[in-house]
């Protein structure tokens, strides 16, 4: 169970948001059912520009995350700055003259968008600061070790230079890498987007615009994972020891290189304490790069049922051409009798309610061969209901006895907290709708904002 609550000024701004559960979800780490409860709230200039985001939860009253914007005088981000006790990270935000993005710096990233003469986004990339090797045991930095212990054996203990400072002397900058590709039509509407992994999507539209299709290809597929239903971490991807290095099998859900998940390993990310997500600091392990769980915490729940993950996804969408806003009542799989969603929705045009129809495949690990897995023939269609807030947000899926199969949370430009969720290959509900109730890709982490696409993370569209 959770509860939501709002506070708005007098202009409509949302000051403060209050979020208590029942600490018995598809998040929690442990089989407490504790209360969890997380407050935000929100303050703004004269212009109603978002200027500082503080949040905090009863472990951490006395040290809130806070996140500061400033703007320049024609609303641009220029700065925004995220803290949590003794951790810290500015990004910095430089525009040309018809005000697009052009390079997005931290202390140790600096990300260089390109573009095309009509102002598409055709390129992100990125160098990173180079730290010098240092020697240690500790895999997973934990944000609390951070902020409350004293690092000990560093380099700066051995030498009395910061690392981070040594590097920045040396001008130690990778080689800019390709970290975002964009191709476009001759309508300006995205066609394909390559992300940091090598995961390729694809998309297709109809006469009017509208998006009738969409592929996913992973790079990073059933090779190189753990024997079984392993959890490796690390670069061999050892699923509880049994995997084989890089020629593992394919059911193995391990992190890391070869591992599955999405192929992704540990990237100097930090673990914060459960329930809270201290926003914009680095990257935090659990979010998108932790190993997927295998069942819902909490018990048996609809959505829930094995479907192996597949390396590549064909999404048919069939709209509803007659709204003002086309919304899909259906989307299909290229085998449609395997896998399909259709939509209900509200007087107001809300989304209610996804039927879908269920996959019992034999766990879920990686499709042996294309086409395996899915709905078998016959099969009973199951149906969630969606969970929304006052802008159309997916907050959750909810079966017919109330209980929530998935939850979803968003930072105050709608970036989702966990956006493995929206990874048609995590075990969870195949939910394609986020922030605002339109469409996210997670391998792309662009919504679909209809005529174009938004990048939650900076704020900004790409088209």
């Amino acid at each position: 169970m959770e509860q939501l609550t709002y506070s708005y000024d007098p202009v409509g701004n949302r000051i403060r948001s209050d979020r208590k559960s029942d600490g018995n979800d598809e998040e929690d780490s442990d089989d407490n059912d504790s209360e969890e409860r997380i407050v935000t709230d929100y303050a703004y200039d004269a212009l109603n520009q978002l200027v500082e985001v503080q949040t905090k939860n009863p472990q951490s009253a006395d040290l809130p995350a806070i996140t500061h914007y400033e703007y320049d005088a024609v609303g641009n981000r220029m700065q925004k700055t995220s803290q949590w006790g003794e951790l810290a990270q500015t990004e910095s935000y430089t525009y040309d003259q018809a005000d697009r993005l052009t390079e997005l710096a931290t202390d140790d990233e600096i990300n260089n968008y390109l573009y095309d003469p009509r102002g598409n986004l055709l390129e992100v990339l990125q160098k990173r600061l180079q730290l010098p090797e240092v020697e240690g045991d500790d895999e997973h930095p934990s944000v609390t070790d951070d902020v409350y212990e004293t690092p000990t054996g560093t380099a700066a203990d051995e030498t009395g230079t910061d690392p981070l400072l040594a590097a920045e002397d040396a001008e130690s900058w990778s080689e800019p890498e390709a970290i975002e590709q964009y191709v476009w039509n001759g309508a300006n509407r995205l066609i394909q987007q390559t992300n940091a992994k090598g995961d390729i999507t694809r998309y297709a539209y109809d006469g009017d615009g509208n998006r009738m299709k969409m592929t996913i290809d992973y790079a990073h597929g059933g090779t190189g994972n753990g024997n079984g239903n392993g959890n490796g971490k690390g670069n061999n991807g050892n699923g509880n020891g049994n995997g084989k290095g890089n020629n593992g099998n394919g059911n193995g859900n391990g992190n890391g290189n070869n591992g599955n998940g999405n192929g992704n390993g540990w990237d100097n990310c930090k673990v914060v304490p459960p329930g809270f997500i201290p926003p914009g600091l680095a990257k935090k392990c659990g979010q998108t790069d932790e190993e997927y769980p295998d069942l819902h915490p909490g018990g048996p729940r609809d959505g829930w049922e094995k479907q192996y993950k597949k390396e590549h996804w064909e999404l048919n969408f069939t709209n509803d051409v007659s709204l003002a806003l086309p919304e899909p009542l259906q989307v299909t799989e290229a085998d449609s009798s395997k896998w399909k969603e259709s939509y209900v929705y509200g007087a107001g045009g809300e989304r209610l309610s996804m039927t879908y129809l269920p996959a019992y495949d034999d766990n879920n690990g990686w499709e042996p061969t294309p086409s395996d897995g899915g709905a078998e023939p016959g099969v009973q269609p199951k149906t969630l209901w969606y969970m929304q807030d006052a802008l159309g947000s997916t907050l959750g899926l909810v079966e017919k006895d109330g209980r929530v199969s998935s939850r979803y949370h968003y930072d105050e430009f709608g970036v989702p907290q966990d956006a493995k969720k929206f990874d048609l290959n995590w075990p969870g509900p195949d939910n394609l709708f986020g922030y605002t109730g339109l469409g996210y890709d997670f391998t792309s982490r662009n919504t679909y904002a209809r005529a174009r696409y938004y990048k939650p993370e900076i704020g900004r569209f790409v088209s």
